[in-house]
């Protein structure tokens, strides 16, 4: 008698659509919520995106917005760089920036994904990764990409890759570290390596009409990018490039001072190249003078540097060692440079004694009959 009842075929009905209507409802809300950890990694994702491929005109494009959510455990990704010289220099500071160089993207190795680095040691703000299978996916799809960039590189840098260094260190073939001239000239060149800056120093140097080369370097650039404008603005400067990361500039990753170099032709290009961009956009022209972190390379990179348009200066008087010399040892180690001296300083570390130094060392070498130029329009040798 029931089955044939009208109403308790249509109660049926009614109580079968709201069990599946539950049951359907649930499933949606379960499935919210184990894509999450999904979500925040395609979150990542794109960040890291946005850092890997800058726009063209070499600035970082801006990275997606953040859900307030997970704010507070990234937050120091959206941070600008933290330049450790706060307290004091960081010469092994590297940006964990990614580079866009002449058409073609490029993995540093040195850190190709600046979510890798905590994902094995759990340093980071950042949570660490659900699960060592996505880890290893992440780290291989570097280094697909890694291989699929260095294959699009120029044929010139693909074929000094397959070449052996045979010279390490400060004068190896290809750096100028005089200048080619009789008249008693001296080029100071300035070094801004991370950090601070030596303010004193360069209102000395305004203040006295003294020309110099400012060598800036990408993370010194990061910090300082107005002051970089200012001084380009000076025609007693003149700016140069010191290298994205102020890396020595190796193909192999050999050190000097304590500091890794670049690990292959393709990272020690983009330290050069990259660097180079970055001034221009800044400044408005490309920098024509190179010198790596450390002063230290090989022949392979003096070669690359010279194929992206550099000239490679080192120097031959060593004025403040880091800026570690005490004010006389400055003004000692200046007084003994002679015509055509390339004079390498600091100007990153304003509570070393540089600024006092050079003081001194100044008026007695201009009443020697010395003049102070710039490395432009000068031979050097």
């Amino acid at each position: 008698m029931l089955r044939r009842n009208p109403i308790f075929k249509r109660s049926l009905w009614i109580l079968g659509s709201v069990i599946f209507a539950a049951l359907f409802v649930m499933s949606i809300k379960g499935d919210l919520f184990t894509q999450e950890p999904l979500a925040e990694e395609l979150r990542s994702e794109s960040t890291a995106t946005s850092q890997k491929f800058p726009s063209p005109s070499g600035a970082p494009q801006a990275a997606p917005p953040v859900t307030p959510s997970i704010l507070p455990q990234i937050s120091g990704l959206n941070a600008p760089p933290k330049d450790a010289t706060d307290v004091d220099d960081s010469a092994n500071y590297q940006l964990q920036s990614q580079p866009s160089i002449a058409g073609w993207n490029l993995f540093s190795n040195a850190n190709p994904n600046p979510f890798d680095a905590s994902d094995e040691t759990g340093s980071s703000n950042r949570p660490r990764a659900t699960g060592d299978r996505k880890i290893a996916e992440r780290k291989n799809r570097a280094s697909a990409e890694d291989h699929e960039d260095h294959e699009s590189a120029p044929a010139w840098l693909k074929a000094l890759a397959e070449q052996t260094p045979q010279h390490w260190g400060e004068m190896v073939p290809g750096v100028r570290t005089r200048l080619d001239t009789s008249p008693r000239k001296i080029a100071l060149t300035l070094d801004a390596c991370g950090g601070g800056y030596d303010r004193e120093l360069i209102e000395f140097l305004v203040e006295e009409e003294i020309s110099a080369t400012l060598f800036i370097s990408g993370i010194w650039l990061n910090r300082h990018t107005e002051t970089v404008k200012e001084l380009a603005a000076n025609p007693l400067f003149e700016i140069a490039n010191h290298g994205l990361s102020h890396l020595p500039c190796s193909v192999s990753g050999r050190s000097a001072l304590d500091i890794k170099g670049t690990s292959s032709v393709f990272e020690a290009y983009h330290e050069i190249e990259e660097n180079a961009r970055r001034l221009q956009a800044v400044i408005g022209e490309r920098p024509r003078w190179y010198r790596s972190g450390t002063a230290h390379y090989n022949e392979i990179c003096t070669t690359i540097a010279r194929e992206t348009g550099h000239l490679v200066v080192g120097f031959d008087v060593v004025g403040d060692y880091g800026a570690t010399y005490s004010a006389g040892q400055v003004d000692e180690a200046l007084r003994n440079a002679g015509s055509g001296s390339i004079v390498v300083l600091h100007m990153n570390r304003p509570n070393g004694e540089t600024a006092q130094g050079v003081k001194k060392a100044i008026p007695a070498l201009q009443r020697q009959g010395f003049e102070f130029v710039h490395l432009s329009y000068q031979h050097l040798r």
